[in-house]
């Protein structure tokens, strides 16, 4: 079943120009796609209009299930509140929702994302990691059909950056969400995603689509796999030839 749909989706901008060219993918139900490109490919751009965040000059977009609550967007800044504790923060989306959480809504998303012991913790004693994954949290409470996540892992360290993406593989295959994710990292990419868009900067269109063979979610030996080592030199190859805008 198609989940998402996007048929010749144009976007420009007074100072840039165009960023997307007639752009159009059908996204499965429960699949995870990467977006990624060059500065300037417009894969962020291409990441708001799927989500809705942002209009397209020109074309369609279609998600076949979406009601109030069914789209969640995790920013590369997890803009917590600083005042209110890790689960104040989680049951945010149920009170603007109008639709507040029951303790076994927020229960289960803390356990998710292995925040137990530090629930009743503000933002300023968190760790980076940590903040990361009450942000998740947040998006995922409201129990999406959707999740859109723009480079959410970039300022972390490699090691928790690295757990973050087994952490994300296991959660998003468990709650069957379809998920896009916007990254500058092709091994991040290829192990998280079922397809991987490399985007052009000089087209505004998709250059290539990389499919992954492997089920989800994958363990860390994934990263080891000839499969995965394939599509990471694959992909790269075709980065280079791709240049930059910038």
């Amino acid at each position: 079943m198609i989940a998402i749909q996007l048929e010749n989706i144009g976007k420009a901008f007074p100072k840039t120009g165009t960023v997307l060219n007639a752009v159009s993918l059908k996204v499965e139900k429960g699949a995870f796609w990467s977006l990624l490109g060059p500065s300037g490919s417009g894969k962020t751009t291409l990441l708001r209009i799927l989500s809705g965040l942002e209009e397209s000059d020109s074309g369609t977009r279609q998600l076949n299930e979406s009601g109030e609550g069914d789209v969640a967007f995790v920013f590369q800044e997890p803009a917590l509140l600083p005042w209110l504790t890790v689960e104040e923060n989680i049951r945010l989306p149920g009170e603007l929702l109008r639709k507040p959480f029951t303790s076994s809504d927020v229960d289960r998303v803390i356990a998710l994302v292995g925040l137990g012991a530090a629930r009743g913790h503000l933002p300023s004693e968190l760790s980076g990691g940590m903040k990361m994954r009450v942000s998740l949290a947040r998006a995922l409470a409201t129990l999406p059909q959707y999740l859109f996540l723009d480079e959410p892992f970039a300022a972390l360290d490699e090691v928790t950056r690295l757990e973050l993406e087994e952490e994300l593989s296991v959660i998003t295959k468990t709650l069957g969400t379809t998920t896009v994710l916007v990254t500058h990292s092709i091994t991040e990419a290829v192990f998280l995603a079922d397809r991987v868009l490399l985007l052009s900067a000089h087209t505004h269109q998709i250059d290539r689509e990389f499919a992954i063979d492997e089920p989800r979610p994958r363990k860390r030996t994934f990263r080891a796999a000839e499969t995965y080592t394939m599509v990471v030199h694959e992909i790269r190859e075709r980065f280079v030839t791709l240049g930059s805008t910038r």
